[in-house]
């Protein structure tokens, strides 16, 4: 995780909590596989962290819009830890955004980054949970 938010360009000092970070990362991922998608939620996400408006920027530039732009695509694959393009879905991704594009309650970088996730490790994310755009 922390070399995740190095490559994101995150300039927080994150490596003191980094052990309880990954061992609650790792708890998270096994009931992750586990726990019915709404539970999960509800357990996790239930109270979410303050905002950290460093990180979202981030993830924005540095991951979200080069999956947007074919000439940042090595950019969003470095940051992500893809090994190649070849492990991001884009038609899906772009399928996802262009339905969303004329929705006027989410702002554009919500509509791309929905999209961004639906193509994120070739689509597994959305696939897994059975999860569309309604």
């Amino acid at each position: 995780m922390l070399s995740y938010l190095t490559r994101l360009g995150v300039g927080k000092d994150l490596s003191q909590s980094s052990s309880k970070t990954i061992e609650f990362i790792l708890k998270k991922s096994e009931e992750y596989k586990t726990l019915p998608f709404d539970e999960y939620l509800k357990k996790y996400f239930k109270e979410v962290d303050t905002y950290d408006n460093e990180i979202w920027s981030k993830i924005i530039s540095k991951l979200v819009q080069p999956a947007y732009d074919k000439s940042r695509y090595d950019e969003m694959v470095y940051v992500y830890a893809y090994l190649d393009k070849k492990y991001h879905n884009f038609v899906t991704q772009y399928e996802i955004y262009n339905q969303l594009k004329n929705d006027n309650r989410l702002p554009d970088e919500i509509k791309q980054f929905i999209g961004f996730l639906a193509g994120a490790d070739k689509g597994i994310f959305f696939k897994q949970y059975n999860l569309t755009i309604e």
